[in-house]
């Protein structure tokens, strides 16, 4: 399978909202695919949720039970912002996300709390 990549452009996605919409469709089309090749049922519940059914759950009546979760997709800031466009701070100022950095901030934490690796 090729892997995808994107590249985006200001001159062509001008608008934050544009790429963040784009990453969330790209991205919740192939996790649902994924999902409903691996479990009875995926279904988008929402513009960034897939319910998914992963089994039952038999009560002590021997009633069934639907077992759900729920996969959210979202879209990372690709910029830092600290200041609106009059040069004032903001009060809920953008972080970066920077893969790399959330991966290394994980594996810090999971030492930290000493977990074995999965």
């Amino acid at each position: 399978m090729e892997k995808s990549f994107v590249t985006y452009t200001a001159e062509e996605n001008p608008k934050v909202s544009k790429v963040y919409a784009d990453v969330r469709k790209r991205l919740s089309e192939d996790v649902l695919e994924y999902l409903n090749e691996r479990y009875k049922k995926a279904v988008r519940i929402s513009n960034t949720e897939i319910g998914v059914l992963v089994g039952e759950f038999i009560d002590e009546d021997g009633f069934p039970h639907d077992v759900c979760g729920v996969v959210k997709v979202q879209a990372k800031p690709y910029y830092e912002k600290t200041e609106d466009e009059n040069g004032n701070a903001l009060s809920r100022p953008v972080e970066q996300f920077i893969l790399e950095d959330k991966v290394d901030a994980y594996k810090k934490d999971l030492k930290a709390k000493d977990v074995p690796k999965k």
